[in-house]
């Protein structure tokens, strides 16, 4: 009985989750989550992470990463560089990742103080920004590389004070090199506004545009994270669902994780074997409707359902 009572709960536990068994996975392929382990490395990610090491390797100072749209994958790229870096290095990486960027000038300079190790950051400006310099001269000196991130750069649109305080870090160097690398991440308003900005927009060298995918890569993207997760048919989706989904999505990668996610959802409350164009369109109609949600009611009262078979089946109340 008690084994009967713990599978039972082990069921209930996650039943938001069974559509996933359904189709064979061994978790959860389309999460929007910036896993690096889960970024399909299209040509233009795999060259935008080629372009952001050399930046580093070759001390260039500064590099600039601009998406198009929001969803394009420049978190993922960064969070996948952060984990090369970490391997390629084998210790030898200091970093400061700030992805909340609607921090004041000296909040920022002490978060970024505290994560490469500045054990208690001045609260002066001043002090703050000497502590950063010497930490930095000491990491060097150790042989460490550091990397300070600052993503969802667009915020600081209108935050001209804090643009011009994460310019200074770039003055922080020796009479040879650079004691850090600056990269600073965001959409497309980012750029706009850093070019208005002549002395910082200089000090960015390395530079890139982060575009949405085209068609063979939303195919790509889609197999490429099934896999991941154990799928062993590939032919789930069929060919014409892949045209329809870049069709709505537009390659956005984000997009295309929640309507491929939607997709495996409807597909299993309609207990089909394949998903095929009307899947999609169903699963499109879905996304952009807020009073219509069938096929999450179905999903969810057929789970209510079975959870009170399973029960009454184990004898458990």
């Amino acid at each position: 009985m008690c084994d009967l009572r713990k599978e039972a709960a082990r069921e209930d536990s996650g039943p938001a989750l069974r559509y996933l068994d359904y189709w064979g996975l061994n978790g959860t392929p389309f999460s929007l989550s910036p896993d690096p382990a889960m970024l399909y490395l299209s040509k233009q990610h795999r060259e935008c992470l080629i372009r952001l090491k050399f930046a580093i390797y070759s001390g260039k100072g500064g590099a600039l990463l601009v998406s198009e749209n929001a969803g394009d994958g420049k978190t993922s790229v960064l969070r996948r560089l952060i984990e090369d870096l970490k391997e390629e290095l084998r210790g030898g990486l200091g970093i400061a990742f700030i992805d909340h960027p609607s921090l004041t000038p000296n909040q920022m300079v002490q978060e970024i103080c505290g994560q490469l190790g500045v054990k208690k950051p001045a609260r002066n400006r001043y002090e703050s920004l000497n502590q950063l310099k010497d930490r930095l001269k000491q990491l060097d000196r150790q042989g460490i590389k550091c990397l300070i991130i600052v993503d969802e750069g667009q915020l600081l649109a209108s935050k001209m004070d804090t643009l011009q305080e994460l310019r200074t870090l770039l003055n922080f160097c020796l009479s040879d090199r650079f004691l850090l690398t600056f990269i600073l991440s965001g959409q497309k308003l980012l750029e706009e506004v850093v070019k208005d900005i002549p002395e910082f927009y200089q000090r960015l060298p390395v530079r890139f545009f982060l575009d949405s995918l085209d068609r063979p890569d939303t195919e790509a993207l889609i197999k490429f994270r099934l896999k991941k997760v154990g799928l062993k048919n590939e032919n789930i989706f069929a060919p014409d669902s892949y045209q329809a989904i870049f069709r709505y999505s537009r390659g956005c990668p984000r997009v295309i994780c929640s309507l491929s996610d939607l997709c495996l959802l409807i597909g299993y409350s309609m207990r089909r074997r394949q998903l095929d164009f009307t899947v999609v369109e169903r699963a499109q109609s879905d996304m952009v409707s807020s009073e219509e949600g069938f096929h999450y009611f179905k999903f969810l009262r057929s789970e209510e359902d079975s959870a009170e078979e399973r029960k009454s089946r184990n004898g458990v109340l």
